[in-house]
């Protein structure tokens, strides 16, 4: 070869190289824009892993469609040359009606195709111009006859040819992406269009307009089913990738599942033990040879010890040896790893002499569901902090104990724990749900075979003895009091509390239930209230306290709208010198049924229905009417601590004294100890906003919680009211004036004076002048007076 032929030879080489990649990008190019116009947008928001999938998928929707449209389009172009037949002597109309139908015909075969062929991207670009170029042929033949015709048309033929354009404009909207519909609609709008004016009997121009309406209409109809199909597509594509994911995810399930097949021989005798039953059983036995009954009855012995209900294996071997059918029936087996459960159906099998072959059956692993619902089942019925009996379970209890005939013989104790709150709020949660853990325990232990314990909820408990007498079932109940009442150590904590009781007896005459329950709480609340510690006989007068009790509690919400409330004032006395210098404003409530109802009756539970701040607002209001109205003593309003920190309440009677603060420096405000300890920087601005107005803030029942004056140099306060229980505590009198001479001094070396409460003798009042008290308040100085509040006014 000449040097110049191979020259030329490389040359062309590196020119087919060039090509090669050209041609590529030129193919992936084309394959690119076939999708995009198939999707009807470049930016769909497809992902290109899944475009391709969604363009076929309306394709394929779009070529079902015109398959079956095709003779019918062939039809009615058959018609069509017909009516228009006599008329025309065109030769353009004839061949647009024989583009036509080829086009038709070539469609047709490309739908055919296109189901049999193996669709890639290649193949779906080669396919989607094709289908392209069909459609636009289409189209324009359609053109041409609707013009042509138009040419010669009159009369009736005038209605046909513009009813057949109508049609045609809007068979598009039956299918297809934008592009397709397009490539007919246009060619067939504007060959319609131009027919107007070729006509013979021109229709008008509003006539003309009403089309061109008409058409703008299909045309944005047809941008929204082309979205419309896109979704659907897309949706549909996802489906069934998920739909494919699910199939292969429930063949491994049904590869790992927990069924098996087993089989015996006619000696019951396994045989052909599949991997299955050999997995469920243990690798540790070798099942085949194995008697069926022997593996059936390993555990009937145990069967009271793991505590199992609806045991069937007894029923199952009954049924094998009679050779009897039995379909999932639950047994427990040892697989000397575990206990486990199954559920197992068999049926015998018979030669062809009818004598018996064996069984066959088929056996699930249930363990995990069994001790599942063994759960549920326990947590429905056990508290799931204590173990003990829940409510519910209880609520059964007293009924099965209702329907039998020796109920009389059946009391029932409530037990309400006493300071289990004061545990809970120093300590923690936590800590209160192992002291309540430790209590259920101690329960459980003191209580005889046969009886049942429950918590009722929160920090009461019941317990239900059966068959007991009076005396015994007391003796009983002081025994538990007294087991509560021991140290409890919880970590590095030892905690003491205690618990009331109220006992009930069943009797004849009790209609409910839970009526017993109701009764023995009753008697636990007359104890709380009353003996706290100890335990209360149920007795038709604590009945009547606790309906008392009851109503009380619920007028409590009405008994400011009826104006039932009213102050008393007791006077604070100056121990120095003998005279009264303040009065404190207690609150009483006149109830229309039982007359006038102390604070210590009606706090409590004020203060646990939030009344208390409503309460506690009206107090101070009345008080600043009472300067209002010319009194110039000072006045001490009690606020409870629920209130203190009730959201927005120190704003509210900040608010109040502001409008009133030429008052302020006659008002006291006392607040607890306890409420004292629980403020935040937030309260104690507040107070010290109430200061600056000139109120003087006191801390009341100092001693009687959990005493702290290194508190006192951090919180704004003036006085310290020692509550009584310190003035009185047990001891000998010098250890007891000692503690309550220091309290004093240094309460009032750090500028706080000290009020002592509960003076009731003159001993008690020598007592306090001697440490140094200050102030002094008790029946012995004065009672709450129940005169008018113009007692407190200086006389002229």
């Amino acid at each position: 070869m000449t040097q110049k032929a191979q020259l030329t030879l490389n040359i062309s080489k590196r020119v087919a190289d060039l090509k090669k990649p050209i041609a590529r990008r030129s193919l992936t190019l084309i394959q690119r824009l076939a999708i995009s116009w198939a999707l009807g947008s470049r930016h769909a928001g497809i992902p290109d892993d899944q475009s391709l999938l969604v363009a076929k998928e309306m394709l394929g929707n779009w070529v079902t469609i015109v398959r079956r449209s095709v003779p019918v389009g062939a039809i009615i172009a058959i018609c069509v040359s017909l009516t228009f037949w006599p008329e025309n002597k065109s030769t353009l109309f004839y061949e647009g009606i024989a583009s036509l139908l080829l086009s038709y015909g070539g469609i047709f075969f490309l739908t055919t195709f296109w189901h049999r062929a193996k669709i890639g991207i290649s193949n779906f670009a080669k396919f989607f111009f094709l289908f392209c170029f069909c459609r636009i042929s289409i189209g324009l033949s359609w053109a041409i006859i609707l013009m042509q015709a138009a040419s010669v048309s009159k009369g009736i033929s005038d209605s046909i040819l513009f009813g057949v354009g109508i049609a045609l404009i809007s068979m598009p909207l039956f299918g297809g992406s934008l592009i397709f519909s397009m490539m007919f609609w246009l060619p067939v709008t504007i060959g319609f269009g131009i027919s107007f004016f070729i006509t013979s009997h021109f229709a008008g121009y509003a006539t003309f307009v009403a089309y061109l309406l008409y058409s703008f209409l299909v045309l944005i109809s047809l941008i929204n089913i082309t979205e419309k199909a896109r979704d659907l597509s897309l949706t549909s594509v996802r489906l069934k990738s998920v739909s494919d994911y699910l199939s292969v995810a429930i063949a491994e399930l049904e590869e790992e599942t927990s069924d098996w097949l087993w089989k015996t021989d006619d000696l019951l005798t396994i045989v052909d033990a599949s991997l299955g039953f050999q997995k469920a059983v243990g690798n540790s036995i070798d099942l085949n040879g194995l008697p069926l009954l022997e593996l059936f009855e390993r555990h009937i012995g145990d069967v009271d010890n793991l505590d199992i209900e609806n045991q069937h294996n007894e029923i199952i071997t009954k049924k094998i040896k009679n050779h009897e059918s039995f379909s999932k029936e639950l047994i427990i087996i040892d697989s000397m790893d575990d206990v486990k459960w199954w559920r197992v159906s068999g049926r015998p099998q018979y030669d062809e002499n009818m004598e018996f072959a064996g069984y066959i059956g088929v056996g699930t692993d249930v363990t995990s569901d069994y001790r599942l619902q063994k759960k549920t089942e326990y947590l429905a019925s056990h508290d799931a902090l204590t173990g003990l009996f829940n409510r519910h379970r209880l609520a059964s209890i007293l009924n099965e104990i209702h329907e039998c005939a020796d109920k009389k013989n059946t009391a029932v104790i409530v037990f309400d724990l006493d300071y289990f709150k004061q545990v809970n709020d120093k300590y923690g949660h936590h800590v209160g749900d192992q002291l309540l853990t430790l209590v259920g325990r101690r329960l459980a232990v003191h209580i005889r075979a046969g009886d049942y314990a429950a918590r009722l909820g929160g920090d009461e408990f019941c317990v239900v003895l059966r068959r007991v007498e009076n005396d015994e079932a007391e003796l009983i109940s002081h025994r538990i009091l007294e087991a509560l009442k021991q140290p409890y150590q919880i970590g590095t904590l030892k905690v003491v509390i205690g618990a009331s009781a109220g006992i009930a007896f069943a009797s004849n005459e009790l209609r409910k239930p839970d009526e017993l329950l109701r009764l023995a709480d009753v008697a636990a609340l007359q104890a709380k209230h009353e003996r706290r510690g100890e335990l209360a006989v149920f007795g038709i007068e604590m009945l009547e306290e606790h309906r008392r009790v009851s109503t009380l509690r619920s007028d409590m919400s009405s008994a400011i709208e009826h104006n039932q409330f009213e102050l008393v004032f007791q006077p604070i006395y100056d121990l120095h010198h003998d005279r009264v210098i303040r009065k404190e404003a207690l609150i009483r409530w006149i109830h229309p049924t039982y007359d006038v109802v102390g604070p210590g009756e009606f706090i409590e539970f004020a203060e646990a229905t939030g009344a208390i701040t409503k309460i506690d607002e009206w107090v101070l209001g009345q008080v600043l009417n009472i300067f209002a109205d010319g009194c110039t003593e000072r006045i001490a309003v009690n606020i409870s601590s629920y209130s203190l920190f009730a959201p927005g309440f120190l704003e509210e009677i900040y608010n109040k004294i502001l409008q009133k603060k030429e008052f302020a420096h006659l008002l006291e405000i006392e607040i607890t100890e306890t409420a004292v300890l629980r403020l935040n920087e937030c309260h104690e601005e507040h107070l010290k906003s109430l200061r600056v107005l000139g109120v003087t803030l006191a801390l009341d029942d100092f001693g009687a919680g959990q005493s702290s004056l290194a508190r006192l140099g951090a919180v704004p306060c003036d006085r310290i009211k020692i509550d009584r229980s310190l003035v009185v505590a047990s001891g000998e009198k010098y250890h007891r004036r000692t503690i309550l001479r220091y309290v004093v001094k240094l309460a009032q070396e750090i500028g706080v004076s000290v009020c002592v409460e509960g003076i009731e003798d003159n001993e008690m009042l020598d007592f306090c002048r001697a440490v140094g008290a200050d102030e002094g308040q008790g029946f012995y100085l004065g009672r709450p007076s129940d005169v008018s509040w113009r007692c407190c006014m200086k006389r002229e």
